[in-house]
C-alpha cells in the first residue's frame, strides 16, 4: 500500500480501514499501521469494533454491512470537505503486489470501466494445481459462471477463453476475484449503490454483495466491467508461488519459462513470463486497446444462500435470474464518467 502511494502520490491517496471482532494483535498493528501512513503524508482513517456476526446473522448481509462500514469515510469526505476521488480500490485477503493494483487502477481508467477486477487462484488437491477461484461471483459475457478450473478450462465463452489465455482485458457481467476497483459515480449519486444482501422476499436471488454490486452498476448504466487475466491474485504463499515462478536464464529468454498452455500455442501458459507477467511490464499493444463493449444478457445464471447462520455455501439450487431490461440496452454501457487515461 505504501509503494502504490509513492507511484500515485501520497497526497492523492486516502485508506480507508474498517476492523472488527479480532482477539489477536489485529488492532495493536493496525495503530503502527497508522502512524507509519501519517508519517509520510498519506491519509488514513481506521475503525474498529467488537462487533461479530451472530450464529443467526445472514452472511451476506453482515458483509454488505462491513464492506459499506469501509465506505462511510468516502461519503465523509463529499459531504464535509467536497473532495471526491476518481477511483475506489477494494481489497480482500489476497497477497497483491504493486504492479496488481496499479495495473487494474490503469486498466479501470483505460477503459472507463464501472468495476475492473483481477484473476484470482487457489489451489485444487485433486486437480493438483491451482484453478481459478471465485466463481460464485465470476460471470461471462452471457451470464454464465465461470469454472473452478485450470487456466485453459475457466471461461465458457470462446472469445473469452481465448482473451483470457492470452491475458487480454475481457468484458464480463460480473467478477470481483480478490482486488476490485470501482468507478465511484454511482456511489456517489442518488439513489446511492451500496453493497446490499438479496431481496429474496421480492424474488431476488440471494447471490453475494459482490454479484448484488455489479448487477446494480448495470442498472445505474455503468455495466462496462472487466476482468484483467494479467493480474494474478493467491490467498496464500503455495499457490503464488506457483502462479509467479521464478526467473531462469533471464538475459538469454527474457524471463521466459515454459510451463504450459496450449499446446498450439505456447503463449497461453498460464504461468508468470516475461511479455506477460504482472513483475515484468513489458506489454503487448492489445493490452492497451479499448474493448467494445456490448450491453448484459437478459439472464444470469445464480446459486442463492437464502439461509442464515454458520452454512457452507449457497444452499438454493442455481437458477437462470432475469436481469432488469436496461442492462440489456446500450445505454447500460455507454460512458457516463469519463476516467479515461490517454497513451
Amino acid at each position: 500500500m505504501f509503494r502504490v502511494g509513492a507511484v500515485l502520490g501520497y497526497q492523492n491517496v486516502f485508506v480507508s480501514i474498517y476492523e472488527n471482532g479480532s482477539s489477536d494483535q489485529t488492532k495493536a498493528l493496525l495503530r503502527i499501521f497508522d502512524s507509519l501512513t501519517r508519517s509520510v503524508g498519506m491519509r488514513v482513517v481506521i475503525r474498529t469494533s467488537m462487533r461479530r456476526r451472530g450464529a443467526f446473522n445472514h452472511r451476506i448481509e453482515y458483509l454488505a454491512e462491513v464492506r459499506n462500514a469501509a465506505m462511510v469515510p468516502l461519503h465523509e469526505l463529499r459531504e464535509n470537505e467536497g473532495e471526491v476521488f476518481d477511483s475506489v480500490v477494494f481489497m480482500n485477503d489476497v497477497l497483491p503486489c504493486i504492479d496488481d493494483v496499479l495495473e487494474l487502477i490503469w486498466q479501470s481508467r483505460r477503459q472507463n470501466a464501472g468495476l475492473t477486477c483481477a484473476a484470482d487462484y487457489m489451489f485444487h488437491d485433486g486437480v493438483g494445481a491451482p484453478v481459478f477461484y471465485d466463481n460464485w461471483v465470476a460471470r461471462d459475457i452471457n451470464g454464465t459462471a465461470l469454472k473452478n478450473a485450470p487456466f485453459e478450462q475457466v471461461f465458457y465463452h470462446p472469445e473469452s477463453s481465448d482473451r483470457f489465455q492470452r491475458h487480454l482485458p475481457i468484458q464480463v457481467q460480473s467478477c470481483w476475484n480478490g482486488i476490485a476497483v470501482l468507478d465511484p459515480a454511482p456511489l456517489y449519486a442518488t439513489p446511492h449503490v451500496r453493497f446490499r444482501m438479496a431481496k429474496i422476499a421480492e424474488g431476488e436471488c440471494s447471490a453475494s454483495e459482490c454479484s448484488l454490486i455489479g448487477n446494480d452498476y448495470w442498472n445505474a448504466g455503468y455495466g462496462r466491467i472487466i476482468m484483467v487475466p494479467r493480474v494474478k491474485l493467491a490467498y496464500d504463499k503455495k499457490v503464488w508461488d506457483i502462479i509467479h515462478p521464478t526467473r531462469r536464464n533471464l538475459t538469454a529468454i527474457r524471463g521466459y519459462v515454459r510451463l504450459g498452455g496450449l499446446p498450439d500455442d505456447p503463449r497461453t501458459d498460464p504461468q508468470d513470463r516475461s511479455w506477460y507477467g504482472p513483475h515484468d511490464r513489458l506489454f503487448v499493444p492489445e493490452e492497451s486497446q479499448i474493448l467494445e463493449f456490448t450491453p448484459g444478457p437478459p439472464y444470469v445464471w445464480c446459486w442463492g444462500w437464502d439461509g442464515a447462520g454458520d452454512l457452507d455455501g449457497p444452499d438454493v439450487d442455481p437458477i437462470w435470474e432475469a436481469m432488469p431490461n436496461r442492462t440489456t440496452l446500450q445505454e447500460a454501457i455507454t460512458i457516463k464518467h469519463d476516467r479515461s487515461l490517454e497513451l
